[in-house]
């Protein structure tokens, strides 16, 4: 159904796409070009680094890596983070590149790169990423109701940690893979210990004792 709207009297233009706060939504609420856009921009900045660095010791090019291109990655990922494979091979393509060009990585496979490199992939670090805004919004850290995302398990009924959330169906596909939809299954996975640390450094400490394998796309 088309609707034609006006202000003062002059008609307003239909768009398809707008950028709110640096992020590209558009009217499907599909971020592929969200993702696309930050693709180019950090890859545009690894030439950039690559130009600008005459060291090649590895560790401070994986400083530089942490410091000036996975900030343009993960920026505001819990809005936007992608649930299909291609996109995420995608954006892990930008560390892949990085890694592999590293002095002394030649000849390492991705895992192994990552694992001298003690880096994570960056699926995971948004799914981190994910969580420490899900325990934030939990807890009370943020200026938001638990009940505008969550729906909190009655405790005599919770099988697993106190502060396990109530799954539901979404009816449409674009609330599928909301952030508060697709983080449950993986935040009621979580050990009682992690979910009930007492602050957010505490809580991303723990983190590390998990295993997230059986959520996360990319196997290699």
């Amino acid at each position: 159904m088309n609707f034609h709207f006006e202000l003062a009297k002059k008609p307003l233009p239909r768009v398809t796409e707008v950028i709110d706060l640096g992020i590209n939504f558009n009217s499907r609420l599909n971020f592929s070009n969200h993702i696309s856009a930050i693709i180019a921009q950090a890859k545009q900045r690894l030439f950039l680094m690559k130009k600008s660095f005459r060291s090649r010791n590895s560790p401070i090019l994986i400083v530089a890596f942490k410091t000036y291109i996975i900030p343009i990655l993960e920026y505001c990922s819990p809005v936007w983070n992608p649930h299909t494979l291609q996109d995420v091979r995608r954006i892990e393509s930008v560390q892949r590149l990085f890694t592999k060009k590293l002095p002394g990585f030649e000849g390492l496979s991705y895992p192994a790169r990552l694992e001298k490199a003690q880096l994570s992939t960056l699926e995971l670090r948004r799914m981190r990423a994910d969580l420490c805004l899900c325990y934030n919004i939990v807890h009370q850290n943020v200026d938001s109701a638990v009940s505008n995302f969550f729906e909190i398990e009655p405790s005599s009924l919770t099988r697993g940690h106190s502060w396990k959330l109530k799954s539901s169906v979404p009816r449409l596909d674009s609330r599928l893979h909301f952030f508060s939809h697709r983080i449950t299954r993986v935040w009621n996975s979580l050990s009682e210990k992690t979910v009930s640390a007492n602050s957010i450094s505490s809580f991303k400490a723990r983190l590390d004792s998990e295993s997230f394998d059986k959520f996360l796309l990319i196997k290699d």
